[in-house]
């Protein structure tokens, strides 16, 4: 017996497909066709809309969150430095 290649597939190429699956030009087997992807999964990214788009959401609040702590950091780096060089003046 044989064994099934598994596949993972990124949130950003399953928010690709519904975006496909919304605008509704193409029918489920089309789409399918298309991005060369099995019909059940197609089916369970559809199921799963709701979960894909709070992690979408999540996913671009982490990020806006760490440019924030980024530049939180870097001022705080540059006051240190500053007060080092004021000190060994």
């Amino acid at each position: 017996m044989s064994k099934r290649k598994h596949s993972a597939y990124t949130i950003d190429f399953k928010l690709q497909i519904l975006s496909e699956a919304e605008e509704k030009k193409l029918t489920k087997t089309e789409i399918c066709k298309k991005l060369s992807i099995p019909n059940s999964t197609l089916s369970t990214i559809l199921k799963d809309t709701e979960k894909l788009q709070k992690a979408r959401d999540d996913s671009k609040l982490r990020r806006l969150q760490m440019k924030q702590n980024f530049a939180v950091t870097k001022d705080y780096r540059m006051q240190c430095l500053l007060g080092f060089a004021k000190r060994w003046r």
